[in-house]
């Protein structure tokens, strides 16, 4: 390969450069003779380079003066520029020819085809054996929402590169041979050192000096770059999965080709087809399309599901893809669902109409739910029986999901009941309950509990143990377990049960502290820090439980945690990152180790 070379000045020496991802070649010098304005540089392509390289060239040498000076030489110039070149990736590329063995190019539902996938050499055409080729067959209709398409793997081995050269250049800090501005520097120079050796700061102020000098340099720099006849089954479509086909791994034989033998689902649509194709160092991508269809086809345009109760209203497309108009059949069959017309008791209904050559007509069906479950629809279309022409049909099979209602509500009342007296409570029944799924439920309670059941049995059940829910699950029951052992009731679990749960948290607690008396959210690592809420929180939780004396509290624990607290404020300043906390919530946290303190009846109201 041949690079010319334009040059401002000559005559002139010069090196090319070439850089590849970052990886630098050796480089090349050349020579500009006087009287010249440009020079031709070979040099040779490598493979490694694919798909492109950045070529830098420099030159130096010298210009006149713009003021003559008597017996005075030329002042020195450089010049610099770069140049991006792409490499053509053809020796990696494959050709990938898909074909179909059938020769129409529509096809119909649930139907096996046979697709054949060519594998070749895009610089000769030859065939290329041991090829591992992957197939995927996509509903058109579900990649065009989103506009995806595949990658050419080859783009993604051999992606563009970027230049990663960055040049320094030293011509800007080069003198003129002036004896006045040479004393002048000399003179600027020293003052400068003076001031900054004082500061002792003169390193630091050579090395940032030359940094910034370089870079308009290396701005300037990198701105140089650059269907049959006659009577026929109808068959019902249930299949309706958009992934057609995925066959992740096939090898070609010696002709650089391989078959695959397709089942269609049952989709009326388009179908995308790609096959990538992979050897060692080679890669291909091919693309073709081909279409599912039938003569009559029937679209229904269902909900996703139904509720108990529900009546709905279904959109059903009727096409006719023939030339020809079509006396036509449409019904509907449906399980779990009762069809809506003037007449009961009837499991399908239809309409008889006559659609005229590749038109679409659009019918309704309505219907309502029976039961909650699974409810079935059928949808057929066929065309009036007749000995002299061709019959056609197409029938689809939907499910839907019929669920029942979620919604209820409820009612509370209390009040005081002491001696003999009763109390008289009018109940109404509501309105509009469905009798399959409604009912009237009545409890009566003695105390409150029945209505904080849901949430003790919350706390109880939580499956999630920090520190801060093991500590909250104990303060809470701890709160009402006078209540708990005074009432009990049906849904909670009998008290030595809940006292075993209590005792295995307070042993989880125990061994999430550290040496410091505080605690963490899940661990006593050492390469972590306790957490003041935390800590401070947990302490709270023990003096709630020492009040009502249920649970044993270890007395190591106890009085670690208590050290902590009464620490809390040097505790606060050791944290490495308590520096970016506010004053309110250094604050928040020393007022609740306080009250803490003040719960294990310590005096704190000076400190207070």
């Amino acid at each position: 390969c041949e690079l010319l070379i334009l040059t401002p000045f000559s005559p002139a020496s010069g090196l090319v450069i070439f850089d590849c991802d970052g990886q630098v070649s050796q480089p090349i010098p050349f020579q500009i003779e006087s009287g010249k304005d440009s020079a031709t540089v070979e040099f040779r392509i490598s493979k490694d380079w694919i798909p492109g390289f950045t070529v830098h060239a420099e030159l130096t040498g010298s210009i006149p003066r713009e003021i003559e000076v008597p017996d005075s030489l030329h002042r020195p110039a450089i010049a610099t520029g770069s140049v991006s070149l792409k490499v053509s990736r053809d020796i990696y590329k494959l050709n990938v020819l898909i074909n179909t063995k059938e020769a129409d190019e529509s096809f119909t539902p649930s139907s096996i085809i046979h697709i054949g996938v060519d594998v070749t050499q895009h610089t000769n055409n030859a065939a290329v054996d041991k090829v591992e080729v992957c197939l995927i067959i996509v509903d058109e209709a579900i990649l065009s929402l989103t506009g995806h398409t595949l990658l050419s793997p080859l783009d993604i081995f051999y992606p563009d590169r970027s230049t990663n050269i960055i040049q320094y250049h030293g011509r800007n800090r080069c003198l003129l041979l002036n004896i006045q501005d040479i004393e002048k520097f000399k003179k600027d120079m020293q003052e400068r050192q003076a001031q900054f050796n004082r500061l002792g700061m003169a390193t630091e102020y050579t090395e940032r000096s030359m940094m910034m000098k370089c870079a308009p340099m290396m701005s300037r720099s990198r701105r140089g770059a650059g269907g049959g006849i006659g009577e026929q089954k109808i068959a019902v479509r249930s299949n309706f999965n958009p992934l057609a086909h995925w066959i992740p791994s096939a090898i070609t034989n010696s002709s650089g080709h391989a078959t695959f033998e397709v089942k269609l689902p049952d989709n009326l649509t388009r179908y995308r087809v790609w096959a990538l194709a992979a050897n060692d160092k080679q890669y291909g991508l091919g693309e073709t399309s081909f279409t599912v269809q039938l003569p009559v086809m029937v679209r229904p345009s269902p909900p996703r599901f139904l509720n108990y109760g529900d009546k709905a209203h279904f959109s059903v497309i009727l096409q006719n893809q023939t030339d020809q108009s079509l006396p036509l059949h449409v019904g509907l069959r449906a399980s779990n669902a009762e069809l809506l017309t003037s007449e009961t008791n009837q499991e399908g209904i239809g309409y008889s109409i006559v659609l005229k050559a590749s038109k679409r007509v659009v019918v309704t069906f309505s219907v309502s739910t029976v039961h909650s479950g699974i409810a079935r629809f059928q949808f057929l279309i066929s065309t009036v029986n007749n000995k002299t022409s061709a019959s056609f049909g197409d029938a689809i099979e939907l499910s839907l999901p019929v669920f029942t209602p979620a919604t209820s509500e409820a009612f509370a009342t209390y009040g005081d009941v002491g001696g003999a007296e009763v109390i008289v409570q009018p109940i109404k029944t509501p309105k509009d309950v469905i009798p399959q799924f409604g009912e009237l439920s009545i409890s009566t309670s003695s105390t409150a509990l029945a209505s904080l059941t849901d949430a003790i049995i919350s706390l109880y059940t939580y499956p999630y143990d920090c520190t801060e829910q093991i500590s909250s699950r104990l303060l809470g029951i701890q709160a009402l377990w006078d209540v708990l052992q005074a009432f009990h009731c049906k849904d909670l679990p009998e008290v030595s049960i809940l006292k075993t749960k209590l005792e295995s948290d307070m042993n989880v607690l125990k061994g999430r502290q550290y040496s410091n008396g505080g605690f963490g959210y899940w661990t006593n690592r050492n390469d972590s820090y306790a957490d003041p809420y935390m800590s401070v929180h947990v302490a709270h939780c023990l003096a709630v439980v020492m009040d009502k004396k249920v649970l044993d509290v270890n007395g190591n624990m106890l009085s670690n945690a208590l050290k902590y607290v009464e620490n809390i404020e040097s505790e606060i300043d050791q944290l490495p990152y308590s520096k970016y906390w506010s004053e309110k919530a250094r604050y928040s946290l020393m007022s609740y180790a306080l009250y803490v303190r003040a719960k294990h009846h310590r005096n704190v109201a000076e400190e207070a």
